[in-house]
């Protein structure tokens, strides 16, 4: 069973975007389409609890943001390896590392569990989230299985003092970040079209699942701060943009 996961793993590594965008496409497409009375498209509870639940997918999202920027402003790691293959250089042992192995996929899980809330379809509470979930465990036993295999002892040591997800030594924190320094260019540089997207998908779903599935006209306040999210994401997308193209986001590779 672990050589299949780990089978899967590699090869959901380097499509995982992919997929996840058009599965997330669908969930658009279902609630531009609404349809009640069906487990696969219908959705639980009335305006008020979905309105509770955009509210929970917005605080998650932003969360499993906060998360990555946390583990990428201390330390600067390549998510998408080498080729789109899973490669690491080094054993990073600090900074949010030293709390969980694999902090930017539980950033990650945040996003996409806040996802789930925000689209709130049977189909997607059923399979989808599952279907995530499992993906992600793969991809971290193949990514288990790759650095294992890279850095022996070392790694087969930091497994017994350090969770794989859940964090724990949270009574070292402070010292994990010692020596360490938060750079918000870089979390820029190289997370500002991840964040974008992220965004920009979750408040869309929401103006759509208002319009469609409430009949919230898009004149109302709801939808108007929805609408005025959504363009200041393409406005910091735009800028971020603008800037690394320019080179003012570049750091101190030794930072």
């Amino acid at each position: 069973m672990k050589s299949f996961m780990i089978t899967v793993g590699n090869f959901f590594f380097r499509w995982r975007d992919t997929a996840f965008s058009l599965i997330f496409l669908g969930g658009l497409v279902l609630i531009a389409y609404p349809r009640p009375g069906y487990w696969v498209t219908g959705w639980f509870g009335d305006l008020q609890v979905d309105q509770i639940l955009s509210l929970l997918g917005l605080l998650l999202a932003l969360s499993g943001i906060g998360v990555r920027a946390l583990v990428i402003g201390f330390i600067y790691v390549k998510r998408a390896g080498d080729r789109k293959k899973i490669h690491a250089d080094e054993l990073f042992r600090d900074g949010l590392f030293a709390h969980s192995r694999n902090p930017l996929y539980v950033g990650n899980l945040l996003v996409v569990t806040g996802a789930m809330f925000t689209v709130n379809l049977g189909l997607f509470w059923f399979i989808v989230l599952p279907f995530f979930y499992f993906v992600y465990y793969c991809i971290i036993f193949a990514e288990e299985d790759f650095l294992s295999k890279k850095f022996g002892a070392g790694y087969a040591e930091y497994m017994t003092t350090v969770n794989r997800l859940f964090p724990g030594n949270l009574g070292k924190l402070s010292s994990s970040f010692k020596g360490l320094t938060f750079l918000f260019k870089r979390v820029v540089k190289v997370e500002h079209a991840s964040t974008s997207l992220i965004l920009f998908s979750v408040l869309a779903a929401n103006l759509l699942k208002f319009r469609y599935r409430y009949g919230i006209d898009y004149d109302t306040a709801l939808q108007q701060s929805l609408i005025a999210g959504i363009v200041i994401v393409l406005l910091y997308f735009i800028t971020a943009t603008s800037l690394k193209q320019a080179g003012k986001l570049e750091w101190n590779q030794n930072d």
